[in-house]
């Protein structure tokens, strides 16, 4: 209930902020290491391991199993330090039953694997329980199976078990898109707290072989298959290629094409010396001239699409994922709207239909400047509680609203009537909050998270703020604004949601606003950034934030008007997503509506 009536106040001021703002603006078959597709086509395979000892800063990709009721917020789970774990952290589950009963808790994971003859899993587990229990382990087929067996479980101690395919009786070839490890209590006290922590999971198969692609530079981020390319392109670029094949080829083609299925361009590629390759027969294939962009070819998201063929008639395939930059102005403002369009936006401040809203922008504005200091504001945020969430949200939404407010309201008035008074206020409440250490509450970290979905929120309006104050901002104020959305909205967005894949199931409002935030924050600095600013790493934190997004729509958003949630999460997850949309549109050219 406390959750629903913070939710709902955050959803009262949301509306208040950058949704009223845009108001203004915008009124396989597999045998032995084999893997049939395409028909008859036989894939090349490789060998695959999946270790995970959780000695990262997040919870390695798994979840709750069987889910959370609020698969966003979910207090049980959270990496530990505690009880002896194997490598120094594990993952654990605790869980205090609410009636006498069977319960079941434990973890689960998506995977893209394939089982082998000789496939195995092991893994180290603790589970606290007064009285007798049982493990189960599951492995979900993409044949809509289930494969599993049970073990009598050894209690209050660590201990190590290991099994093969044969005993879940999965014959090999079975691809497998999914694993769990849960604990079974057959008779559970609610007065007693259980306690179920795994560690040092390894689990045996293949995968489908794929090209390393060196050019552009593209990094694969499990469980998506396609890989991102760290590289964007513009009209007049040229996109080049050079990949290793795993094995040796006789040929490989490139198909490029868009997201909607439209072909752009089909190439061959080259190990001959010739066309950019730099050494005949190494097994490292190349064409340096594949395709120049056009400024008639549509923007958004491509497909590079490779395709070899082996000595054995084996087929080998790997997608990158490619962004084509719009060819817009470079210039200031530029997330929702530019330079151009400010006489309009001034008629329409002046429009009869509009003069409550713009009047209500404006009051909010003034209202905001005198809303208290903000400087000391993210202090305030490490004092809040590591281990309980929800007594310190109040105080945390209050530091975070008021800066919200007094930098998108003021920044905007300012923009339109030239205050200086907005124009201070939202300067000052951009620099104070770019120079917080934190945008989330210390639990999120203590729960091997890295950001909350109010930070998406704060991100959006730092970014929108930044985008129209950009004049009045000294180059060393813009790099602090730049590398505070990077490092607190970006970077942990992306390590969260895309590396970490949290909130597998995609179907949470706090995707819309912690990664609308993040791409909103992306978009407002994209032709600012430089490489060092961002280590080089820029393209890939926007192609996997894009990627994540594309998801929590398709899962969410359905194809008879409703959405994965209640109606009123549904307004609440546009208030973001709306316009994250119109950012990225503008920015990256991908175009979602």
């Amino acid at each position: 209930m406390f959750l629903r009536m913070k939710l709902s106040a955050q959803r009262r001021f949301a509306k208040l902020s950058i949704s009223l703002i845009a108001g203004v603006l915008t009124c396989v078959f597999v045998q032995g290491n084999h893997a049939q597709s395409n028909g008859s086509r036989v894939s090349l395979t490789q060998p695959y391991s999946l270790r995970e000892n959780f000695q990262g800063e997040g919870l390695g990709q798994w979840a709750s199993y069987p889910p959370a009721q609020d698969i966003g917020y979910e207090p049980s789970l959270s990496p530990t330090t505690d009880y002896s774990a194997p490598d120094g952290r594990a993952l654990m589950r605790i869980v205090k039953p609410n009636r006498v009963g069977p319960q079941r808790f434990g973890f689960i994971k998506k995977v893209r694997m394939i089982l082998a003859t000789d496939s195995k899993l092991r893994f180290a587990y603790q589970l606290k329980s007064p009285g007798p229990a049982a493990i189960e382990v599951g492995l979900a087929g993409v044949d809509g199976q289930l494969y599993t067996t049970r073990l009598l479980a050894k209690t209050n101690e660590w201990s190590t078990t290991d099994f093969t395919s044969r005993e879940v009786k999965a014959k090999a070839g079975t691809i497998i898109e999914a694993i769990y490890i849960v604990a079974e209590i057959s008779n559970a006290n609610p007065d007693f707290s259980y306690r179920f922590i795994i560690d040092d999971v390894a689990v045996s198969g293949l995968r489908k072989a794929r090209f390393e692609v060196t050019t552009p530079h593209s990094v694969l981020i499990d469980p998506w298959p396609a890989l991102i390319s760290g590289k964007s392109y513009r009209n007049g670029d040229t996109i080049a290629l050079e990949t290793r094949a795993p094995s040796q080829v006789t040929k490989a083609e490139f198909l490029l094409e868009t997201t909607t299925g439209q072909t752009i361009s089909t190439e061959r590629l080259y190990d001959d010396g010739s066309h950019g390759d730099k050494n005949a027969g190494d097994d490292v294939w190349t064409n340096d001239r594949l395709y120049q962009i056009r400024s008639s070819d549509p923007s958004g998201v491509w497909l590079a699409r490779l395709r070899g063929t082996t000595n054995n008639g084996e087929s080998i395939a790997t997608d990158v994922r490619l962004l084509v930059r719009p060819n817009n102005e470079r210039s200031h403002p530029r997330l929702f709207f530019s330079a151009s369009d400010r006489e309009k936006l001034l008629a329409r401040s002046r429009d009869p239909k509009l003069a409550s809203l713009w009047a209500n922008l404006q009051t909010t504005a003034k209202t905001a400047r005198a809303s208290g200091d903000l400087a000391q504001g993210g202090d305030v945020f490490e004092l809040l509680d590591s281990e309980n969430l929800l007594p310190s949200l109040l105080g945390y939404f209050d530091v975070l609203n008021r800066a919200r407010s007094r930098i998108a309201y003021n920044a905007l008035d300012a923009y339109l009537t030239s205050s200086a008074e907005a124009r201070s206020a939202a300067k000052g409440a951009l620099l104070d909050v770019a120079r917080w250490k934190h945008w989330e509450p210390p639990w999120f970290r203590a729960h091997g998270q890295h950001t909350y979905y109010p930070a998406g929120q704060l991100a959006a309006d730092v970014g929108f703020g930044y985008d129209l104050l950009y004049d009045d901002l000294t180059e060393s104020e813009r790099a602090l604004v730049r590398k505070a959305l990077i490092e607190k909205s970006i970077v942990p967005t992306f390590k969260e949601y895309v590396a970490d894949n949290r909130v597998m199931a995609n179907t949470s409002n706090w995707i819309a606003h912690t990664v609308g935030g993040a791409l909103i924050a992306a978009a407002s600095i994209a032709d600012d950034v430089s490489e060092k600013e961002s280590e080089g790493q820029f393209e890939i934190y926007v192609g996997g934030l894009m990627r994540k997004l594309e998801d929590h729509m398709a899962a969410s958003y359905l194809s008879d008007g409703s959405y994965g949630e209640g109606i009123s999460y549904h307004e609440f997850d546009a208030e973001t997503l709306g316009p994250a949309l119109v950012a990225v549109k503008r920015s990256f050219g991908a175009i979602y509506w």
